[in-house]
């Protein structure tokens, strides 16, 4: 997949501010992934990597379902986000390592007891080789626990503006895992958030991040077209509509 990760870092280095105000949809997905983890049998990890921990929200959610965390290492691609994850564990008694950086080009810690992610993996450039060096620094039977999204993603937006990413099929990446992992579990969902208008849609992918896509010029006119359109389609007597469509996947090492 071709994605400009400069961009990407620049529109959620942006969103660090807004972030934790608007992410309902990534603290639901967050939220079930635990559970499914759990579900799974996954107990009392010691060695903890998190890919993508952005402001730290899902990273407290991680400590508080595992208490028995000893180390617990957090990657983002934004430095700045280092901030906001240790002011919202400065609790934490263990050993907290920030990883800076495109976890894509990194060294990554070895014999992790698990490795989660949340909301991050369909900004992956090749997803295929990341899982193959996640595998790597899993002890054997050990797990990789991640939620991204699916083709249905906002696909309200993607349909009236062609702007979007090209989600994986999750059957087809059912079958990717597989070369790699044990699959313990795999759900597709879909969830809908509501907003008063457009504007206000807008502004939440805006300050979640999630705009980081491509650099595109909204002309008066182009803006107003899509506003009456979106309105049009998806609206209702709640307001409009985005859809969001996570996919989640819980992973054993062999």
């Amino acid at each position: 997949m071709n994605l400009d990760k400069k961009l990407i870092k620049q529109r959620f280095s942006k969103a660090l501010a807004t972030y934790d105000d608007q992410s309902a949809i990534q603290a639901l997905v967050g939220q079930h992934l635990l559970a499914l983890l759990s579900k799974a049998g996954c107990a009392n990890p010691q060695r903890v990597l998190e890919i993508g921990c952005c402001t730290g929200l899902f990273s407290q959610r991680i400590v508080e379902h595992y208490p028995a965390i000893k180390e617990l290492w957090c990657n983002d691609l934004v430095e700045r986000a280092e901030i906001p994850l240790r002011e919202k564990l400065n609790y934490f008694e263990g050993n907290l390592v920030f990883l800076p950086g495109d976890v894509e080009s990194l060294t990554l810690p070895k014999t992790m007891d698990l490795v989660i992610s949340s909301s991050t993996f369909h900004w992956f450039v090749d997803l295929e080789t990341m899982l193959e060096k996640i595998r790597q620094i899993l002890r054997p039977g050990s797990y990789l626990a991640f939620a991204m999204y699916g083709p249905d993603n906002l696909h309200e937006v993607r349909q009236l503006s062609g702007i979007g990413l090209k989600y994986p099929n999750p059957e087809e990446l059912l079958v990717q895992v597989q070369r790699h992992f044990h699959v313990i579990s795999y759900e597709s969902r879909r969830e809908e958030l509501w907003f008063p208008d457009v504007r206000a849609l807008l502004g939440h992918l805006r300050e979640t991040g999630v705009n980081a896509v491509d650099k595109v010029v909204w002309t008066p006119k182009k803006l107003r077209s899509f506003i009456n359109d979106y309105q049009t389609y998806f609206g209702g007597k709640d307001g409009v509509r985005a859809t969001y469509h996570p996919i989640y996947y819980i992973l054993r090492s062999y």
